[in-house]
């Protein structure tokens, strides 16, 4: 991106300015100029990060629309004013009640992306900061449908188990590789609110003879991760959704990578019949019940095995950001489930073509 060309001893043209010279409010105003989405550029980003070092944070935005409200967090849909009347964004703007324990991910994620990590699964935070008790965080808007408007709208499906399921588990394993500087150990970062509503799924193009296919998948809403911390008994913050969260997040244990793999089966349930797990029912009646192929419903209910020590956990490390912590497992199991179902497509065509046969259950 080219710079202006305004000297440091001479006022910038558009914001007034003498002090600056060639330094962040000039590159936002001539990128706010042309109304497009250039805060993507890492200079653009860098370049607002630092300028609301020095403003008042809050005059920089104008909120369109509340998204949501809860008593512990407000998120905002918000747009960057610059003073000479241009507007950046839009942006997601949390804010966060720090005093209930919560929100910590973002500033170790912040802290991360400032020191020149890429997460390809993970919102971009533009600005984090804290005033008094208050946690403001600002992150890019993520293009897209939640995966619960994608089921809704295109209806439950195994394909899913085939195209998105693998990734989606490949997007958590990134999560808990952790935020640590490259080179670094990483702790792992456990989400603990892994839902419908907090997968953003991009691009999806769809059809039921050619399968899934899409851009991107990015997890939204890390208000309550946490980091992993060895030798604690139980999480001091329990919050989660019921479906989707296991016995040790409301004060049986420590939550760990395994808490997230559980809320994976829960989420390949929703996937494959639509709905919610029901809590504190039998999962593999709930998945007969709903008619879902064996292998899928052996994933499920491992994955959402009651006790953690029985549900898949990583074993190995990988070379690949793909394969790391929860993700290397979680994609096996999904690659296992993704060969069977193809085997069943085979088993289907050699019945069409052989004008029959015996016809075996694969549930």
């Amino acid at each position: 991106m080219a710079e202006p060309a305004v000297s440091p001893e001479q006022p910038c043209k558009r914001t007034g300015c003498g002090h600056h010279g060639v330094s962040a409010p000039c590159v936002m105003m001539d990128a706010m100029d042309t109304q497009s989405p250039t805060y993507s550029d890492d200079e653009l980003t860098a370049s607002l990060v630092d300028h609301l070092a020095s403003l008042d944070r809050d005059d920089s935005y104008r909120v369109e629309r509340v998204l949501k409200f809860s008593d512990v967090e407000t998120t905002e849909l918000v747009y960057f004013e610059g003073s000479g009347g241009g507007s950046l964004g839009p942006f997601v703007r949390k804010r966060i009640d720090a005093s209930a324990q919560i929100g910590g991910a973002y500033e170790r994620l912040f802290a991360a992306q400032r020191a020149g990590r890429r997460f390809e699964h993970l919102p971009r935070i533009v600005d984090c900061h804290r005033v008094g008790d208050e946690l403001d965080v600002v992150m890019e808007y993520v293009e897209g449908e939640t995966l619960e408007a994608l089921v809704g709208r295109l209806g439950a499906t195994p394909d899913y188990a085939r195209g998105l399921y693998p990734v989606l588990c490949e997007a958590v394993g990134e999560l808990h590789a952790g935020f640590a500087a490259a080179g670094e150990p990483g702790v792992p970062v456990i989400h603990r609110d892994l839902k419908p509503s907090n997968i953003i799924v991009s691009g999806v193009r769809y059809a039921a003879d050619a399968g899934m296919v899409f851009s991107s998948l990015v997890i939204i809403d890390l208000g309550i991760a946490r980091v992993w911390r060895d030798g604690a008994d139980a999480d001091t913050v329990k919050f989660g959704t019921r479906p989707y969260a296991p016995p040790e997040q409301y004060g049986f244990g420590q939550t760990s990578v395994r808490s997230d793999v559980y809320a994976l089966g829960a989420l390949l349930f929703f996937c494959l019949t639509g709905a919610d797990p029901k809590p504190g029912q039998n999962m593999r009646e709930q998945c007969e019940a709903c008619d879902v192929p064996a292998a899928l419903a052996d994933v499920i209910c491992m994955a959402m095995a009651l006790d953690p020590a029985k549900r898949f956990a990583s074993a190995r490390r990988s070379d690949t950001l793909r394969a790391r912590h929860t993700g290397c497992v979680c994609l096996s199991l999904a690659r296992i489930a993704r060969r069977r179902l193809q085997w069943r497509r085979l088993l289907r065509k050699w019945r069409r073509l052989s004008g029959g046969g015996p016809r075996k259950s694969l549930r």
